[in-house]
């Protein structure tokens, strides 16, 4: 017979090791590797939202690395988020036809794993988190006028061109896409936190979940990220363009 001591040992030793993966963008200046969301529903893009990302800038391009671009009809910058090639610590929003600028003490180019989430409310409260700490709060009554088409995550459409351009070198971790502004002491929490969906279990928070991209997978021949949250309903995918390769581990 097996003790009960026993059995908690055996159990203990055949729980399976967490299972994290990254995926890594490979950019230059002649070639831009990216992940696009072909198709997202307007409604996810517009009023309240919350973008958050986990990555990893290891090397640049001349241009400044973009994390976020959602575009227009004409392909300008609805939403796009951009860090300072030179400093690392100065983040650009453009945020419908709006630019704003934000500054951090964290150097975001510094080869390390960072993350960055960007929430904005019914009210028009618009903040900026990095590694979980605010560091751009404004107040706003601008409106995004989104076609839900060609969202980019690592790069960026210019005016009239068929190829991104702002690209980088690195891995992403995780991206979430959230239809509600995650409240500041959420985000505090998941900047320190990335195996967190919330901070405490809320089923009302997370049916606002639109988007969960982890970059977990035992198939490396995908060319496509799924969306790995079974209550998100319209499941989203993330389709991969250029060198682009899955990692074993996570960088984080």
């Amino acid at each position: 017979m097996f003790s009960t001591v026993g059995l908690l040992v055996l159990m203990q030793c055949s729980e399976p090791a967490p299972f994290y993966q990254s995926i890594k963008l490979i950019s230059d200046d002649a070639s831009i590797s990216y992940l696009e969301i072909d198709t997202l529903n307007t409604a996810h893009l517009t009023g309240a939202f919350t973008w958050e990302f986990w990555f990893h800038i290891a090397e640049l391009t001349a241009d400044s690395p973009c994390l976020l671009m959602v575009p227009d009809a004409d392909d300008n910058n609805d939403l796009a988020i951009y860090i300072d090639r030179t400093t690392g610590k100065t983040i650009t929003i453009f945020y419908a036809n709006n630019q704003l600028t934000a500054s951090t003490t964290t150097n975001l180019l510094d080869g390390q794993f960072h993350s960055l989430a960007l929430a904005n409310d019914n009210a028009g409260r618009l903040v900026l988190f990095v590694d979980g700490a605010r560091c751009m709060v404004r107040n706003h009554s601008w409106t995004l006028n989104p076609t839900g088409r060609r969202i980019l995550i690592g790069g960026d459409w210019d005016p009239g061109q068929t190829t991104p351009d702002n690209g980088w070198t690195g891995w992403l971790d995780e991206v979430r896409l959230w239809t509600t502004a995650l409240a500041d002491s959420e985000l505090t929490f998941h900047g320190q936190h990335i195996e967190k969906l919330t901070q405490h279990y809320n089923p009302v928070l997370l049916e606002e979940l639109k988007g969960l991209w982890r970059f977990n997978t035992t198939d490396k021949s995908l060319n496509v990220v799924p969306d790995e949250h079974p209550g998100s309903g319209e499941r989203p995918a993330l389709v991969l363009h250029g060198e682009v390769t899955w990692t074993e581990t996570a960088v984080r």
